[in-house]
């Protein structure tokens, strides 16, 4: 057909792999779409295996929890927290207007991110076993307290997702999922929020400083540091 991401979906693995990460985020998720299709999710899900976390939060963060893309539907467990632990590389722009509003988008980006890797899977089991991986690693885990900053527990909780109290893509919506499939990870969000009182601006600033330092000490990532700012669109 004469586009790049319909012709890497007939290379060999390491081939489409390399390609993969030289594309842009949209050609990225173009050219996966197409192996996909051709090949499978299992082909797919062991490509992204092989991509730096931060290509694949690239792409992520082209979509919307209501619209997520394909590619959030494959990821594993260890996938997913590896991303959470990269995203805030992304942020950098925090420090370009040092405004409120920034930083409260920051956290609804990341509420967003979250919620097209956990709202939109209906397997209970994997759902646990996403969240079981992030309450194990630090880094992922201080993710994904960001959305519950400031969020106000509600003294009655209740598993019904059909109540119109809880929106659905709301920290409230995602405290109920999170409480249903895994409630050693929900009362960890219980325990931060009672026992950590810090404004938004300096817990978002201290998880980017977090990630970077991961980054630059780690060497699968450093590795990869040219794809860090790729373009996400």
């Amino acid at each position: 057909m004469g586009n790049d991401y319909e012709a890497i979906s007939k290379v060999s693995f390491s081939r489409a792999v390399k390609q993969i990460v030289e594309m842009s985020s949209g050609m990225a998720e173009k050219a996966i779409e197409a192996i996909a299709d051709r090949k499978g999710d299992e082909f797919v899900k062991n490509i992204l295996e092989h991509l730096p976390p931060v290509k694949i939060a690239a792409i992520l963060r082209q979509h919307d929890f209501s619209c997520p893309s394909i590619i959030s539907w494959i990821l594993t467990p260890k996938i997913i927290m590896d991303v959470l632990k990269v995203d805030p590389l992304f942020w950098k722009s925090i420090y370009d207007r040092n405004q409120s509003d920034n930083f409260f988008q920051i956290q609804n980006d990341a509420l967003d991110l979250i919620n097209s890797m956990l709202l939109n899977e209906e397997d209970r089991d994997k759902q646990g076993a996403i969240l079981q991986h992030i309450s194990a690693d630090s880094l992922s885990l201080l993710y994904l307290f960001l959305p519950f900053v400031g969020w106000q527990v509600k003294k009655s909780q209740t598993l019904d997702f059909e109540d119109p109290e809880f929106d659905f893509g709301t920290a409230d919506h995602l405290f109920e999922m999170i409480r249903w499939a895994d409630p050693y990870t929900a009362k960890k969000i219980i325990d931060f929020i009672y026992s950590t009182k810090v404004p938004l601006f300096y817990y978002i600033t201290d998880l980017w400083s977090e990630a970077f330092d991961y980054f630059d000490t780690d060497q699968d990532y450093t590795s990869v540091e040219a794809v860090m700012f790729v373009p996400v669109d």
